[in-house]
């Protein structure tokens, strides 16, 4: 085990995301928990490890009492299990907790600061985390996530569970947050305003961004700027204090509602209502039901709105095309074959595959 005394929070959560980091703990605390081998009071020393079953057991601590407190940083070295759930201990307290490379924890951890998890590492239990928490290429939680600033989840990283964040949300490529039914409420701390957050929602206080072919099973909840890189998808309603960006190919399932300018790149769809601001429609990007604008919307080219365009201004590209208008449109200007949908058939504006 390697033990890092000098390195900060946050460096350490970058170390994880980028899956070079093994274990930590702060002088910050006179009383470091590491299942490392050694004896662990309330746990003993871990049962030894198995190659023969399939899949291999790792070396495992089953705990018949909390072997931490609040006081205390807890990690769990590289390819170590620790088992709370048997003795119905539950609850992994700490003050930072980590778990390394390919390790595995069930039971629950309630951290008064940082929570990582790192490359591969697995949880079947709920994270809190007084500070940050940062989820390592290829880890999966169980569970829900809740960090009273910033949660990251790596490359490929799963969460089945809700998840919320005082400050920011970041999930790099391909990492995926799954709703589970029945997951208990949960509350952040944004500024001086507690939140509530409901168990199908994913909550940032400030900016969610989602990598490329990142994908959300739950609502989104944004206090300020939603970005969904190319490909990622928002399964359920997306909701923006200011702004929202989409990229190449992304998609909202549900309804999405952004307070300020909205964008979507090339490719770019929703499939149920849009509201915003002012709305950009990069060329084939769509809207399947209605879009309505308080200001300005432009639609690229071949890109269209199948249900009711709503705007003071509307322009649309070459071949773009709308199902209807409504009559608060008081500026309309129409590219070259651009028009209503069923009047200009050049569009193809079968919805059926993507929603």
């Amino acid at each position: 085990m390697t033990i890092l005394n000098t390195k900060p929070k946050s460096l350490v959560v970058a170390m994880v995301l980028a899956g070079t980091f093994s274990a930590f703990a702060s002088t910050a605390y006179a009383v470091p928990v590491n299942f490392n081998g050694s004896f662990v009071a309330g746990c003993g020393d871990p049962i030894a490890a198995d190659a023969t079953t399939t899949p291999p057991t790792p070396a495992t601590y089953t705990c018949n009492s909390s072997p931490s407190t609040k006081a205390d940083n807890v990690t769990i070295s590289d390819g170590y299990r620790v088992n709370l759930i048997l003795n119905g201990v539950n609850n992994l307290l700490g003050a930072a907790v980590i778990l390394g490379v390919g390790s595995r924890l069930e039971g629950n951890i309630d951290a008064d600061a940082t929570v990582a998890l790192g490359v591969r590492a697995t949880m079947d239990g709920n994270i809190s985390a007084g500070t940050t928490a940062a989820l390592g290429a290829k880890a999966q939680l169980d569970g829900n996530l809740l960090a009273q600033t910033t949660a990251a989840l790596g490359a490929e990283a799963v969460v089945n569970g809700y998840l919320a964040a005082g400050t920011t949300v970041a999930l790099g490529a391909k990492a995926t947050v799954n709703k589970v039914e029945g997951s208990e409420q949960a509350y952040v701390e944004v500024g001086l305003v507690r939140v509530t957050v409901d168990s199908g929602d994913l909550y940032a206080g400030t900016t969610v961004a989602l990598g490329a072919d990142a994908s959300v099973d739950l609502d989104l909840n944004a206090g300020t700027t939603v970005a969904l890189g190319a490909g990622a998808t928002v399964h359920g309603d997306l909701n923006a204090d200011t702004t929202l960006a989409m990229g190449v190919g992304a998609s909202v399932m549900g309804d999405a509602k952004v307070l300020g300018a909205a964008t979507m790149s090339a490719g770019a769809y929703a499939c149920k209502n849009f509201t915003a601001n002012v709305m950009t429609m990069g060329a084939g990007s769509f809207v399947k039901e209605n879009l309505e604008v308080t200001t300005a919307a432009t639609i690229g080219a071949t890109g269209f709105v199948k249900g009711e365009l709503k705007a003071v201004t509307a322009t649309l590209g070459a071949g773009a095309c709308y199902g209807s208008k409504h009559a608060g449109v008081l500026t309309l200007t129409l590219g070259a074959g651009a028009g209503a949908c069923d009047i200009f058939t050049n569009v193809n504006t079968d919805t059926d595959e993507r929603c």
